[in-house]
């Protein structure tokens, strides 16, 4: 029925420059330049998450997106962050190696410290980054850039999970990886006059495709 604006000077919102937002039950969170805001709509209260009471190596946080069973925090140059409402705790999640644009051991965790978004569904968890994307189902990690599969780009500046597959916005189109078909499916919009576009079906190593016009 009306609008009401938020901002840091008249609530506990971290900062005015905002880059997610998202619900879990009553709860309002709000990633932001300056870390984390929460807002309880049922008791009218803020609550700001910052360095000294959540496992943030940085205060940029890219994006957040919650289901029904985390919250999930994209950090720029802090990899990872999960928040967990039933029992109320964070989990971190790094890139062992330290190295930004390289994956130097497969398969030990988040990629990159360097990351987009993040969306969970069906108990698999896609981080984004621009330089590949992960999944995570809490034991195993699977990497996948341009160079180990049929990425499309590893400019990836979202991701969103829906059953067995993630869907992501890249700069050469739209991109999706099926978990349980193993293969991906690209969507390119061609140059040229009118509205055409192209579908690629390529393996999970990129080796074999096919394409419709």
């Amino acid at each position: 029925r009306k609008w009401t604006a938020y901002t840091e000077e008249n609530s506990g919102l971290r900062n005015n420059c905002t880059f997610g937002i998202t619900l879990f039950g009553d709860d309002v969170w709000v990633a932001t330049f300056d870390g984390i805001a929460r807002y309880d709509r049922a008791k009218k209260e803020w609550k700001e998450y910052y360095l000294h009471n959540a496992p943030l190596d940085e205060v940029w946080i890219y994006g957040c997106e919650a289901n029904h069973e985390t919250v999930n925090f994209a950090v720029w140059g802090g990899g990872l962050v999960e928040y967990f409402p039933h029992d109320d705790h964070f989990e971190a999640h790094h890139d062992p190696d330290g190295s930004f644009e390289m994956d130097l051991i497969q398969g030990d965790g988040v990629v990159s410290q360097m990351i987009t978004s993040v969306s969970r569904d069906n108990g698999w968890t896609w981080v984004a980054r621009y330089f590949g994307v992960c999944a995570f189902n809490g034991r195993t990690w699977i990497e996948m850039d341009m160079d180990n599969s049929g990425l499309l780009s590893n400019f990836i500046n979202f991701v969103k999970a829906r059953r067995s597959e993630g869907w992501l916005c890249t700069d050469r189109g739209v991109t999706c990886f099926d978990l349980k078909r193993d293969r991906w499916v690209e969507y390119r919009r061609l140059d040229g006059p009118g509205n055409y576009g192209e579908i690629t079906l390529r393996s999970k190593d990129g080796k074999r495709s096919r394409s419709v016009r």
